[in-house]
């Protein structure tokens, strides 16, 4: 999600939070995804067409605590 949404929503009094996990990519939740470099997508954030996916253990963790924390609220 782009930063700059939320942003706006925050500013709407909407309860949002945004965690930057360096080194993780999509599919960084996965349980057990090795790390792969895809090519040739339609549509990236580099624009170039390529992505990674792939499980980081630390972000995962932090994230498998953070959101049922955030739905609780």
């Amino acid at each position: 999600m782009p930063r700059h949404i939320v942003i706006a929503a925050a500013a709407a009094g909407e309860p949002v939070t945004i965690v930057v996990y360096p080194d993780a990519y999509h599919d960084f939740d996965h349980p057990s995804l090795t790390l792969r470099s895809h090519s040739d997508l339609a549509y990236t954030a580099d624009g170039e067409g390529h992505a990674h996916t792939g499980t980081n253990p630390a972000a995962r963790q932090d994230a498998l605590r953070r959101v049922p924390a955030f739905l609780a609220r």
